[in-house]
């Protein structure tokens, strides 16, 4: 059996077994993508170093938390997208029109 058999047969079942089938094929694409991981980062694997230089730097205390960190990043981009300094994510502004330009 070729692809474009297989398509064939896929266009005429229902929608129900069509949806099984997509369930299927993404549980099989999951499976693996899990056993490249288990490969990557197996002794040898060519994910390896990383994982090991990760695993110092967090023996060694050379790394921000992620909570840490992403709270930090959300800081900078509320400060540069609104161009106010000094001003965190959850800080309230309150903007008035000034009185001294007519509208």
């Amino acid at each position: 059996m070729n692809v474009q058999a297989i398509k064939a047969a896929i266009e005429q079942l229902t929608e129900s077994e069509r949806r099984e089938l997509a369930d299927w094929l993404e549980q099989l694409e999951e499976e693996a993508w899990d056993a490249e991981m288990e490969q990557d980062f197996a002794p040898g694997g060519r994910g390896r170093r990383v994982l090991e230089r990760i695993n110092q730097e967090i023996d060694e205390d050379k790394f921000t938390p992620m909570e840490k960190g992403l709270h930090s990043r959300q800081e900078q981009k509320g400060m540069i997208a609104h161009g106010l300094k000094g001003v965190g994510p959850y800080d309230v502004v309150v903007l008035r029109p000034r009185e001294d330009v007519e509208a």
